[in-house]
């Protein structure tokens, strides 16, 4: 019986090893966006660093129930350049021209995850398993004026939890939105913040 079990698992994992595990990131641009005034006579230019040590894989999810196995879950895209394609996106929308010669945008990447994290509890002896999804991101941001001093600065983090999502064991599409709705949450944080948007304009 126990080889029986064993097998059983390896049969699992074997079939679940196929499932979709790569996030695609995609980003919406934000609406009922209105242009700032003048703020086509700031050029912007924007800088991304991306400093983790693992550039691809972001987490790992279960291919059984218990979460015995684990496969990791990875990006294709290069997280860098796609923060900086959605940093271009929503400056532009304000009226900002992207070019040399004025402030600098200086985006850190610190970390960017997304996951399944499993809860077991009991239903009198039967242990039942439930998986939420978690996706985010922690950045360090800086602007920087023509003369490289920083006038503004601040770390912005997001995570995003979707909870008792379906279907996790076989596909990373919960994790993906997860991860996706998160970056977009924190745009909108930092375009919201005043601050921000005066030390551009400065």
């Amino acid at each position: 019986m126990k080889s029986l079990c064993i097998a059983t698992l390896c049969i699992v994992a074997f079939s679940c090893t196929k499932a979709d595990r790569t996030v695609t990131l995609n980003y919406e641009p934000q609406i009922y966006v209105v242009k700032i005034e003048q703020a086509n006579n700031k050029p912007i230019a924007i800088k991304v660093q991306d400093f983790r040590e693992e550039k691809t894989k972001i987490g790992s999810i279960p291919i059984d129930q218990i979460g015995l196995f684990k496969v990791p879950v990875t990006i294709q895209q290069e997280a860098d350049q796609f923060l900086k394609e959605a940093m271009t996106i929503e400056l532009k929308q304000r009226g900002f021209s992207i070019a040399d010669g004025g402030k600098i945008v200086k985006i850190d990447l610190l970390k960017l995850f997304g996951d399944l994290d499993k809860t077991e509890f009991k239903i009198g002896s039967q242990s039942i398993y439930k998986h939420d999804a978690i996706g985010g991101l922690v950045i360090g941001l800086r602007v920087l004026n023509k003369d490289s001093q920083v006038i503004f600065a601040k770390k912005l983090q997001k995570a995003i939890r979707m909870k008792n999502v379906h279907g996790v064991f076989k596909s990373s599409k919960d994790t993906t939105l997860a991860l996706n709705t998160a970056i977009q949450n924190l745009f909108i944080d930092l375009f919201d913040d005043k601050a921000f948007i005066d030390a551009l304009m400065e």
